[in-house]
């Protein structure tokens, strides 16, 4: 076999052999995934246009997709990783969806929901009335998006309904809604009087996207009476008079007469019953559908009991007969008519709706009638009940009537004074009208809101011209696990936060935390004592199922960093001699990147023969950054032996936040034994003064006189 052959067969084998070594590789390498799902909206119908991005790990845009006709949307051709998928729409709620391949191929979300940013809601939807009604239904407008929205209305209503939209300040057609925000509206609603029987009317609100809101109104025709009378009941003393108004209709589709009577009475009272001219009647004939005034006329005893007694005033014609029942009170003078309000909580949260508990209560000394409140309420309280006027037929003496009014209260950041304002009219036993105003004080309080979050920064101080090291903890505080956790840390210029600032937690079970570590730079130049660094965390609400974000200042303290040096110092004399006095010139340089502030110096002497030379401390005062600061100590040297000793000096001062710190500096001082100064102090003792010489010459003198007297004595004997 020729050379270039073998050549060959050596070439093939290699291909060959890099094949089979590749191939299992390459294949895991292009292992890839597919999302795929449907966008639907709050009621199942299918989304289409839904703009889908999907984003990496790592935060960056890896593909754009659109869902289509049908709401569909898929996404191939991607690697095994974590992946948040981003849907937006215009009119709906931005919807994050985190997905973990996982080793999977495919992997599908099934239905992915996005709520409409404009929603329409009532306390009221169903009710019944009369014909001839004119009805006020509440309803909120909340937009949850986060764009403004400008809403028109549009109603479906009955043929022959009149409807138009109302505010707090009048009627509107187009409102502006800003984002995350509601707005109480009313919809009047007057009804023909042919109309009967159940109807429905539809209200919707127009924008980017269309939300409907349908009220079934039942329309009855009310029992039709022939007699009624607005005050059945007086109270009259005896001897007077008293008149009832009493309004007789023909509800009949034929001319009718009717025979008025009050025959049943007390024994001896006179009644009669008048027309509206004065004149005496028994007889009232009345068209279709036409109604009279009648007056009936009674006059009490003058020796009548004190009571309750009944009058019954009848109408009858062939077709019809009614009686209606009018009481008379015979009474003593009474006192004046007097009614109290109050109400129950005093206290309201802003955000949120709630029931004012207003009692109504008869403090007189007579019992009331036709009882009506009507309520007003400022601008941070919204009634929600379909009628702001409340109503009671009959309030007895000493009795009461409590209302439960629903109401929403508006947000407010603070403490604000707020008030129910009712005006409130009645009539007392003998008929008088009477109109009072009440005023009702309430305050309105901050909503707290509460996080499911719970975020830490450790430790809470940092040092100013220098890197710091902290840890963020977040915990969660709820009894929920939540998922798809992004955390975002911003810092306050000039506060620097240096690597990932972004981190994304897949889960977290309640009761556990997570934590990593966070670089910040805070520079010298910033002479604030405080900081804030903004945790800004976005996840997935399990109980509102949608994506909710918190924002939580952590505010730290800023120390400056302060490093006091021992640059050089100075001993006078060198070498000190036992018993001498000497100085100490210490040079101070601050290295750190703050000053040090009141500092002192004080020599530790305990256990040394050395002592202080006046005062015990030197005061030094601020020791500023980079520039030299000297002191100087005095001292005493004591009798010692040694040749040589270590002097601590202790260096206290003050940071920035007023916190005391101290440093200790050793100085080495040389001692000098020299006889220079012991000569010095022999010569000094040579010089001896007159009275020493005195004292030491006397008996020097008397020892020698003494000795002179006894050599002649003995010679005078020999």
């Amino acid at each position: 076999m020729s050379r270039s052959r073998y050549l060959s067969v050596f070439t093939i084998c290699l291909i060959l052999l890099a094949a089979a070594f590749s191939t299992p590789v390459q294949a895991a390498w292009m292992q890839e995934a597919s999302i795929i799902g449907k966008v639907v909206d709050e009621d199942g119908n299918a989304l289409s246009q839904v703009k889908v991005e999907v984003y990496t790990s790592g935060g960056s845009l890896f593909r754009v997709t659109h869902t289509d006709s049908e709401g569909y949307f898929s996404v191939h051709h991607l690697p095994m990783d974590r992946f948040t998928l981003n849907f937006t729409k215009k009119g709906y709620v931005d919807r994050l969806v985190f997905v973990e391949t996982d080793g999977r191929t495919e992997v599908d979300l099934e239905e992915v929901e996005l709520r409409k940013a404009l929603n329409l809601a009532s306390s009221v939807v169903s009710l019944t009335a009369s014909p001839g009604d004119k009805l006020l239904l509440p309803f909120t407008l909340t937009n949850i998006g986060d764009d403004k929205a400008v809403v028109d209305f549009s109603i479906s209503a009955p043929e022959g309904w009149s409807t138009r939209i109302l505010s707090q300040v009048g009627e509107v057609d187009i409102v502006s809604l800003e984002q995350h925000s509601t707005l109480s509206l009313q919809l009047e609603v007057k009804i023909p009087t042919s109309s009967i029987g159940e109807n429905t009317l539809s209200l919707t609100a127009l924008s980017d996207t269309n939300s409907t809101l349908h009220f079934t109104i039942t329309v009855k025709r009310p029992e039709e009476s022939i007699l009624s009378c607005q005050f059945p009941e007086k109270v009259v003393a005896p001897g007077d008079t008293v008149k009832f108004q009493v309004i007789l209709k023909n509800p009949l589709r034929d001319e009718a007469e009717f025979k008025v009577s009050a025959e049943r009475r007390p024994s001896g009272w006179d009644v009669k019953v008048r027309n509206s001219g004065g004149e005496i009647v028994n007889y009232v004939k009345l068209g279709v559908g036409e109604f009279t005034n009648l007056i009936v006329e009674v006059r009490v005893p003058p020796d009548e009991g004190y009571g309750k007694r009944e009058i019954t005033f009848t109408a009858s014609s062939p077709a019809k007969t009614e009686e209606l029942v009018l009481s008379v009170m015979v009474a003593r003078s009474v006192g004046e008519p007097k009614i109290d309000v109050s109400v129950e909580p005093k206290i309201l949260q802003a955000g949120a709706e709630s029931t004012l508990n207003i009692k109504i209560n008869n403090t007189g000394r007579q019992d009331l009638h036709e009882v009506r409140i009507k309520l007003d309420t400022m601008q941070q309280l919204v009634l929600l009940s379909p009628s702001e006027e409340l109503y009671i037929k009959e309030l007895p003496e000493g009795g009461s009537t409590i209302f439960y009014v629903p109401i929403k209260v508006l947000y407010t950041p603070t403490i604000v004074p707020s008030k129910v304002t009712l005006q409130i009219t009645y009539q007392d036993m003998s008929g008088k009208s009477y109109v009072e105003t009440k005023a009702l004080s309430l305050a309105v309080v901050p909503k707290t809101v509460e996080s499911k979050l719970l975020v830490e920064l450790s430790p809470e101080e940092l040092q100013t011209g220098r890197e710091n090291e902290a840890t963020l903890k977040i915990t969660n505080i709820s009894a929920h696990p939540i998922e798809g956790i992004e955390v975002v840390i911003e810092s306050s210029p000039p506060t620097k936060v240096f690597g990932s600032t972004r981190k994304y937690i897949n889960r977290l079970d309640p009761g556990k935390e997570v934590e990593y570590s966070v670089r910040i730079y805070v520079p010298a130049t910033l002479t604030a004592a405080t900081t804030t660094l903004n945790a800004v965390l976005s996840y997935l609400d399990p109980e509102l199922d949608s994506v909710k974000t918190d924002s939580f200042s952590l505010s730290v303290l800023l120390r400056g960093f302060i490093d006091l040096k021992m640059v050089d110092y100075a001993v006078v004399p060198k070498k000190p001699s036992p018993g001498q006095p000497f100085s100490v010139t210490v040079t101070l340089t601050n290295t750190g990147t703050s000053t040090a502030y009141a500092a002192y110096a004080f020599p530790i002497t305990k256990k040394l023969p050395v002592d202080t030379f006046g005062p015990k401390s030197v005061y030094i005062g601020n020791i500023e950054v980079n520039i030299p600061t000297t002191f100087t100590l005095n001292l005493m040297l004591h009798n010692t032996t040694a040749a040589s000793m270590e002097i601590p000096v202790m260096i206290t001062y003050m940071d920035n936040l007023r916190s005391l710190h101290n440093v200790t500096y050793n100085l080495h001082v040389e001692i000098s034994h020299s006889s220079a100064p012991k000569e010095k102090v022999e010569e000094g003792r040579s010089f001896i003064g007159l009275g020493e010489a005195l004292l030491i010459l006397i008996p020097v003198a008397a020892i020698i006189v003494g000795a002179f007297l006894l050599v002649r004595r003995f010679r005078r004997r020999g």
